[in-house]
């Protein structure tokens, strides 16, 4: 089931090529739809309600990879407004900010997909057998993928799903570099 439900990804993020010529909001929609197929799997590998698959988390980093490198190209200056849009005008107005978002997240996974290969990354940041670690980010999206990369290594991991931005809602103590 999840084989099917990650090759309908793929399917999906490499038919948006098609699709981006012709109508790019279809093709962000398209897009976005992919990653969240890949999303509900990795996120079921993490709660534990599925088992750990190392191969599926390469699979959904690759997804997600993907994504990164294309969807900023899918906002051009025509699709503002139409086709059911719901993207934010800052997307227009600060184009340079936007892209950089997706430029962090492409090197994200690309960090998190060269972990799944490295356990030597996670002993050098001091993890240690038998450690839990624990993976978060802004909301909890990109910290997905280090879970992940983890887990493929067989280190224990757990997705703190709120991150930084319940924590800090939470007035949870945060310690400056």
């Amino acid at each position: 089931m999840m084989r099917i439900i990650l090759a309908g990804a793929a399917i999906a993020v490499g038919a948006t090529v098609v699709l981006a010529q012709g109508d790019p909001i279809a093709t962000r929609k398209q897009t976005m739809k992919g990653v969240g197929d890949a999303t509900k799997i990795g996120s079921a590998m993490a709660k534990g309600e599925v088992p750990f698959d190392a191969a599926k988390a390469k699979e959904i980093l690759q997804v997600y990879a993907n994504a990164a490198d294309k969807m900023h190209n899918y906002f051009p200056e025509s699709s503002k407004s139409g086709g059911e849009t719901t993207a934010a005008p800052t997307i227009w107005e600060n184009n340079a900010a936007f892209r950089k978002r997706f430029d962090d997240w492409a090197a994200d996974i690309k960090a998190a997909s060269a972990q799944t290969n490295d356990a030597e990354s996670f002993k050098a940041a001091g993890v240690k057998a038998g450690d839990t670690v624990i993976v978060y980010c802004h909301v909890g999206q990109q910290a997905t993928a280090t879970l992940l990369a983890a887990r493929s290594l067989g280190i224990e991991a757990r997705l703190y799903d709120g991150s930084f931005e319940e924590w800090s809602r939470l007035d949870g103590p945060v310690e400056g570099k």
